[in-house]
């Protein structure tokens, strides 16, 4: 785990977030695919011979190895956050020592997701809310379900699928193919099917009804930056890709959303949260309109466990507008 250096005050620790931020290079982004993905094969083979504390220890080595090249994001997202509270230094730095526990523990539940059977996966997630997905499925809808990047997201479809419902998951373009087939060779193992945008991914949309399919995509990360909806996040703003709220305003497909949520037991949670009518009738909605119902409960998420929200480190929160609140 990384941990602030001996003698390190809170307000050094905030230095970082005065610099203007940026997007993170491309250099940068392609080291850190590169090295992420050795060290993520290296946790995979670890998690099939070691028990989940050794994991653990491993993963909090590898994730302080990469604490320092997203250090400056992190800080700039979490003064912005944070705004003008007088408290933020001290916020701040503790949010960030528990966002390293998140990323460590993150890193080694994914290690054992793909090392381990698809049944021990179930085993430490606990799935509620089901009721809701049954209903609009029986109803012979389908169904969109969005989440944050928070938790251990990618269990949600994995531990769908594993519970009898039929789950594509949308991705975008992945420009490295070697990550894509190790992508599509992960997924298959859990009965997941994958559909990327720009390619078949409005046809998996305007399908779902038809199969009783539930379509799966996480919103708050913006894949087109020239196309945005801005949410208000704690004190600051959050562009996202409205392309989601517009796929399903356009199929008229119900949405639900979902969080995933790290229990201190250890143990996991999938929630499925109760739909609101901007939801279920997503064609009487602007883009808009959708998008605030998500972004209302990822601030609940980050007023929850402000900690689990992987965004931290690869998002770029904004300065809010005057009239944001």
């Amino acid at each position: 785990m990384a941990t602030p250096a001996p003698h390190t005050s809170a307000d050094q620790l905030a230095a970082p977030a005065n610099a203007q931020s940026s997007s993170l290079p491309r250099w940068k982004i392609r080291l850190i695919l590169f090295w992420g993905t050795l060290a993520g094969r290296f946790l995979i083979w670890l998690a099939g011979r070691l028990n989940p504390p050794n994991v653990l220890r491993v993963a909090t080595w590898v994730t302080a190895r990469f604490e320092p090249l997203t250090r400056r994001r992190r800080f700039a997202n979490y003064q912005k956050y944070f705004g003008g509270d007088p408290q933020a230094a001290e916020k701040m730095s503790a949010l960030d020592v528990g966002h390293q526990k998140y990323l460590a523990r993150m890193r080694a539940e994914m290690a054992r997701g793909l090392a381990l059977s698809p049944m021990d996966l179930s085993a430490f997630n606990e799935l509620v809310g089901r009721e809701h997905l049954q209903k609009l499925l029986d109803e012979g809808r389908g169904l969109m379900l969005v989440s944050t990047h928070a938790g251990s997201w990618w269990f949600i479809p994995s531990l769908l699928a594993m519970s009898g419902f039929k789950v594509t998951v949308i991705f975008a373009p992945i420009a490295y193919k070697p990550i894509e087939r190790y992508l599509l060779e992960t997924v298959s193992r859990y009965g997941v099917k994958v559909a990327f945008v720009g390619r078949d991914a409005w046809l998996a949309v305007k399908q779902a009804p038809e199969k009783k399919e539930i379509v799966y995509l996480a919103f708050d990360v913006a894949i087109q930056p020239k196309r945005v909806e801005w949410l208000p996040v704690g004190e600051g703003r959050l562009a996202i890709d409205p392309g989601p709220a517009i796929l399903a305003a356009k199929a008229n497909l119900p949405v639900l959303q979902a969080s995933h949520i790290h229990l201190a037991n250890g143990q996991d949670r999938v929630i499925i949260h109760p739909p609101q009518p901007t939801e279920l009738q997503p064609k009487d909605f602007t883009p808009a309109e959708i998008s605030r119902v998500w972004g209302e409960r990822l601030n609940d998420e980050l007023r929850n466990q402000p900690e689990q929200w992987w965004g931290w480190s690869y998002v770029e929160l904004t300065a809010a507008e005057p009239n944001q609140n």
